[in-house]
């Protein structure tokens, strides 16, 4: 299911976003069109789709089976004073810049002893584009 974007600043982008399903664990996302898939690892846990080697989105499943609390996972990242932490019911949301100039925004789910992750890295330079996107990738994952 396609959508049209529109930035913040009033300025229409069109960006097409497509779903990637994950038949082993059960779980979809969003991700842009202009992303290559990678191929999906023999084990079938997720995926990666990349713009370029620093601009991807990365999605994989694994099962809880150190029996963790979501909040035992969350404190690890929280720990590491991320610009951008949250966490609610059954999943969390940290973002960060890293030392070389790009952000990530990761949101991690655990449902039915599954934690299913997704991570957006992209440089810090397009911070305006891809917070557009955002919202349309994270907000349903994992539906």
């Amino acid at each position: 299911m396609p959508f049209e974007l529109f930035s913040g600043n009033g300025s229409s982008s069109n960006t097409t976003l497509k779903w990637y399903y994950n038949s082993r664990f059960d779980y979809r996302i969003l991700y842009p069109s202009s992303f290559n898939i990678i191929k999906e690892p023999e084990n079938g846990d997720g995926c990666r789709f990349s713009k370029d080697d620093n601009t991807y989105l990365s999605v994989s499943g694994m099962y809880n089976s150190l029996d963790e609390t979501l909040e035992d996972v969350y404190k690890r990242y929280k720990s590491k004073s991320p610009a951008y932490c949250r966490i609610k019911d059954n999943w969390f949301v940290v973002s960060d810049n890293t030392d070389d100039g790009y952000i990530f925004y990761q949101k991690t789910v655990l449902k039915d002893g599954i934690f299913m992750t997704a991570i957006l890295h992209y440089p810090s330079s397009e911070n305006d584009y891809y917070s557009t996107l955002i919202p349309k990738i994270f907000t349903d994952f994992p539906d």
